[in-house]
């Protein structure tokens, strides 16, 4: 089991994970679709359909974003607080 100071950071970086894994599945996705000469691009379960430079750029976007979250957590890792938590629950 997982203790609960490092709950929040492992959340962090399973949702950096998907978020990371969806938007490099998805520009395949549109990467394939351009290549077949699409003009347009269709989000999951069809919410949206819109120009394909656009749907690059917002999955580069999520991209970027699973890439800051990723390093948030990374960095609460590296915390002081994180490691003298760490030090007094070896100590005891």
């Amino acid at each position: 089991m997982i203790p609960r100071t490092y709950l929040t950071q492992v959340i962090g970086l399973i949702l950096a994970g998907v978020l990371w894994m969806t938007s490099l599945y998805q520009l395949e996705i549109v990467a394939i679709w351009l290549t077949q000469g699409r003009s347009t691009f269709e989000f999951p379960f069809y919410i949206w359909t819109t120009n394909l430079w656009v749907a690059r750029d917002f999955w580069y976007t999520v991209n970027g974003v699973a890439l800051l979250i990723a390093m948030a957590t990374a960095i609460t890792f590296g915390s002081k607080r994180m490691r003298q938590r760490i030090l007094a629950q070896n100590k005891g």
